[in-house]
């Protein structure tokens, strides 16, 4: 449905001051480093601290945190992590994509041009203020206050072979989720759409030193979705699957072992499928993933 990238420019975002990781420098408990080929802030937890290379001595060193430009590409339990700027310009390259949506954002307005790249000319603009966009989910919306979070998820893009995506916010800006995706032939429009993540890992403070311990154990996606399916064959498969093992199965083969062994990705909790099978159907499901 989505995919997360790098932005090809970016401004208004500064990222944390820490030095580099160095294997001949001497760390103490609570001083940071960066590791930059991981655009991540560790922190360590040991005295004389140094030859320890932080990814690989997790009992030397805390993750604690992806640089600032990179938590709106976060996943796993930094999925709530922000990335903060002012005046912020992004651009991404868009030639795989026709949809753009930011999860838990806040910023005043923002203007999105698609760009053609052979051209220069922008082919599509649109502005927006953050409360045009709603609210993370419809459960936010009903049940909690708002607090300036918002969603900002806009479908109206050309698909172009050759085309960047800029997005220009004015004033202060945070940004926790960031995708960029695409109607793909199997893969449907989503519209009238609801994304929370139930996390499942866990981060514990001592009270005594405050470090911080992560416990990873995944997320999982929860995705209240209106669909529409365009190709026979994904019905007829579900509907296979469905009168074998009773679900909607979603499945994905392994990279090196595409024909006997199968991942299960998540299932589909409530889609009917109509019995005849048509070449279209529209239907609102309730997709459960595990990542």
């Amino acid at each position: 449905m989505g995919y997360y990238r790098a932005p090809t420019f970016l401004s208004g975002v500064a990222d944390e001051t820490h030095d580099d990781y160095d294997a001949v420098t001497i760390y103490g408990v609570g001083d940071y480093c960066i590791v930059p080929e991981l655009k991540a802030v560790y922190k360590s937890s040991l005295l004389d601290n140094s030859d320890n290379y932080p990814p690989a001595n997790p009992t030397a060193w805390t993750f604690w945190s992806p640089l600032n430009s990179y938590k709106m590409l976060a996943v796993d339990e930094f999925i709530g992590s922000k990335t903060m700027g002012n005046d912020v310009v992004l651009e991404f390259d868009f030639s795989q994509a026709t949809a753009c949506t930011m999860l838990d954002c806040d910023f005043v307005s923002v203007l999105m041009e698609q760009i053609d790249n052979s051209t220069g000319e922008v082919i599509h603009s649109k502005r927006g203020t953050g409360s045009t966009f709603g609210v993370l989910s419809w459960y936010d919306y009903f049940y909690n206050p708002l607090n300036k979070i918002y969603q900002m998820h806009y479908e109206g893009f050309e698909w172009h072979a050759n085309s960047t995506l800029r997005l220009t916010f004015t004033g202060a800006v945070s940004i926790g989720s960031l995708t960029l995706g695409i109607v793909r032939n199997m893969g449907c429009t989503l519209y009238g759409t609801s994304v929370t993540f139930e996390d499942e890992s866990s981060i514990t403070s001592s009270l005594i030193t405050g470090f911080r311990k992560v416990t990873r154990y995944g997320y999982i996606q929860v995705i209240e979705a209106k669909v529409r399916f365009d190709t026979e064959e994904f019905n007829a498969i579900a509907q296979t699957v469905k009168r074998i093992i009773g679900k909607n199965i979603v499945f994905i083969p392994t990279e090196f072992d595409q024909f006997s062994e199968m991942i299960i990705l998540g299932y589909f909790e409530k889609f009917p499928i109509p019995l005849d099978n048509p070449a279209k159907i529209t239907t609102q499901t309730t997709i459960i993933g595990v990542a």
